[in-house]
């Protein structure tokens, strides 16, 4: 009895710890990256492929994964920078084939890079890819133009680049007949459009009332160039508002899409799907990475749409900011980079921990 009497005692307590402790599993909180993304290729993976024979390359395993694409289910083309046997890095393009655990070096590709980086590799070194894997643009920042190279036949020329590199940002069209390159001359910005078998801009479109500071976020199929300018809201809170040019248009003028905030945040990078329904936005704190403890774990299950903390990880929205929705955290350590859709939209793939990660957007 007497027992009995003390269980019923402390059983609502009980009943209370293990509700909190249920609850506090279960109530929707932001997830590790590194757990909801899978790790596509990696180092350690790229390593362990069988390599078909490449007689131009004595390279020893790759030190990091420089960007890949994802060409479909059975194959892929990505860029490792490896050592080389007197202690230099230089990039070496692969085609991986899933299904045969195999990598094959792009003879033709690795011969212009090659080419290109006797002298060394200027920094930084951003290789884009087509998103049909096809062709590969970089910036020569010695020669201040653009090098592309065609993966099926080794083909290269450089591409006059009538502006500054610094700042410039590179789109591909989603149909990879060519590319966008965004630069900022004086006064507004300008748009110059390249394909691929051209080797100068085939047209430039000055972008109104585009100076100062913005983010470029993507060319849609339909020729939406869509940017983020920064703001100030009326409450001092930091944020952009999206607006979108049509870049058929010989003088298109800015189309105002919608805005978000992110108080205490810093915008880190955005892309925009192929058809321009949706953004992914990476945000991170102002004054760096941190790992939230107990008492932001739980602020974040009470107020997940609000705080510093719980705007800190990477995003889903609307190009007008509705259905904003947090796809995963940011964890201490390396942000992601180079986040990129892939053709069909459902897949975000970005670089992370040198690495390649996919993350399945539902």
């Amino acid at each position: 009895m007497a027992l009995a009497r003390r269980l019923a005692a402390v059983a609502p307590l009980l009943t209370l710890a293990l509700a909190g402790a249920v609850w506090y599993r279960t109530a929707p909180a932001p997830r590790p990256l590194s757990r909801v993304a899978a790790r596509v290729l990696g180092p350690r993976e790229l390593s362990a492929l069988r390599q078909a024979p490449d007689p131009g390359s004595s390279f020893r395993a790759p030190d990091a994964i420089f960007g890949a694409v994802r060409v479909s289910d059975l194959s892929a083309v990505t860029i490792a920078m490896a050592p080389t046997e007197d202690g230099r890095y230089i990039p070496q393009a692969f085609r991986i084939q899933w299904a045969a655990r195999t990598k094959t070096p792009l003879a033709t590709v690795n011969a212009a890079l090659r080419a290109w980086a006797r002298d060394g590799v200027p920094d930084p070194f951003w290789p884009n890819w087509s998103p049909d894997g096809r062709w590969l643009v970089w910036p020569d920042a010695r020669a201040d133009n653009l090098m592309l190279v065609s993966v099926d036949d080794g083909t290269s020329r450089r591409c006059r680049a009538p502006f500054s590199l610094d700042g410039m940002a590179i789109h591909w069209l989603p149909d990879s007949s060519g590319w966008v390159a965004l630069a900022r001359p004086e006064g507004d910005a300008v748009a110059y459009h390249y394909m691929t078998d051209r080797p100068e801009p085939i047209r430039h479109t000055p972008l109104a009332g585009l100076s100062g500071v913005w983010r470029s976020i993507g060319v849609t199929s339909y020729g939406i160039l869509l940017l983020a300018i920064p703001r100030i809201g009326a409450d001092g809170t930091p944020g952009v508002r999206v607006v979108q040019y049509d870049l058929g248009t010989g003088h298109p003028q800015p189309r105002p899409l919608g805005a978000l905030s992110f108080p205490g945040m810093a915008l880190q990078e955005a892309a925009c799907s192929p058809r321009g329904d949706r953004i992914a936005w990476l945000f991170a704190p102002r004054e760096g990475i941190r790992r939230p403890g107990l008492a932001a774990r739980i602020r974040l299950r009470l107020l997940p749409a609000s705080g510093t903390v719980s705007m800190s990880g990477l995003w889903l929205s609307a190009p007008d900011g509705s259905r904003l929705r947090r796809l995963a955290d940011v964890e201490p350590g390396d942000l992601p980079r180079q986040l990129a859709w892939e053709r069909d939209g459902r897949r975000l793939r970005f670089a992370y921990q040198q690495a390649l990660y996919a993350l399945t957007v539902e």
